[in-house]
């Protein structure tokens, strides 16, 4: 039910917001924007991205610590560990 969850990183935390509600002038909602959404436009419009393009996620201010993977035959009930939820 809440827009976001916090996500908690050693002694810090931070808002994360997974979807985004556009709503028109009378408060309705008329869309939702998804994180998915955002990347699959940066990637269809890249020659209007200039400079940008080129830059890293960390470049941009959108990663702060190394992703962890696991391969995709890992058993789930071996995967909470090496996962950072809350």
């Amino acid at each position: 039910m809440y827009p976001y969850v916090q996500v908690h990183n050693g002694e810090h935390s931070r808002t994360v917001v997974h979807r985004v509600g556009l709503f028109n002038k009378t408060g309705h909602i008329t869309n939702i924007i998804s994180q998915s959404d955002v990347v699959r436009w940066l990637q269809q419009h890249q020659a209007s991205l200039g400079a940008l393009k080129g830059m890293t996620a960390q470049q941009l201010g959108w990663a702060d610590k190394q992703i962890k993977s696991l391969p995709a035959r890992t058993p789930a009930i071996e995967v909470r560990p090496h996962a950072s939820l809350h």
